[in-house]
């Protein structure tokens, strides 16, 4: 198993993690979610968006992953694979994520019949770069740790605890 293994990561680091992301990725998104369907159903305007309603439990499922891959990188200690690995996989999800997102916002309003169609393109090039940037974060993370983590890693195979311990 290598750095995946259970004894090299904290829980608790994880579950601080996980959650930081639940409530932005999951919880937010369902509260604008009852938001807009709340301004939709009552005052008549944003007409177009009640066709992308559905799109919403695509958001909460990709958040969802969010959540999970969030957990995995902050479980594991920086400098390791294993939270390497889970950091490129939760940037790519970020991605995924933002984009769908952007792509959600991407409709046109109707303003006392005058209809505005704004171009989200330039949004989803700063969401990729962003998301490119949180990679090279990751993948800096792992050379400029990796020493210090061979270091502990070494102390925690040499200590004297068992997995019944842990």
């Amino acid at each position: 198993m290598g750095e995946f293994e259970r004894k090299y990561g904290s829980f608790r680091a994880g579950i601080s993690g996980a959650l930081s992301y639940a409530l932005t990725a999951i919880i937010v998104p369902i509260l604008l979610a009852i938001a807009l369907n709340y301004i939709i159903e009552n005052y008549n305007i944003l007409t177009e968006f009640s066709s992308y309603a559905k799109d919403f439990g695509s958001i909460i499922v990709i958040g969802g992953v969010l959540t999970c891959m969030a957990f995995f990188n902050n479980y594991y200690p920086k400098g390791s694979y294993s939270r390497t690995v889970a950091g490129l996989l939760l940037s790519g999800s970020l991605f995924l994520f933002l984009w769908q997102i952007s792509s959600l916002i991407h409709i046109m309003f109707d303003l006392t019949s005058i209809f505005v169609d704004v171009d989200y393109s330039f949004f989803v090039f700063l969401i990729g770069l962003f998301c490119g940037m949180k990679a090279i974060y990751v993948l800096g993370e792992l050379l400029f740790y990796r020493r210090r983590w061979k270091k502990e890693k070494n102390l925690i195979d040499s200590s004297a605890h068992t997995d019944c311990d842990l």
